[in-house]
């Protein structure tokens, strides 16, 4: 990756999906934000 890490936004109202992907996305060394809905997003 470059020195940037990519920022990623995941909005899902599944808290146990939000935890799980945002695991994955940071080991492949994303930066992850989470919402569980629109509005918060």
């Amino acid at each position: 990756m470059s020195d940037h890490p990519i920022r990623v936004l995941v909005a899902d109202d599944n808290v146990d999906f939000l935890e799980n992907i945002r695991e994955i996305l940071e080991e492949e060394g994303y930066t992850v934000f989470v919402a569980t809905d629109g509005m918060e997003a």
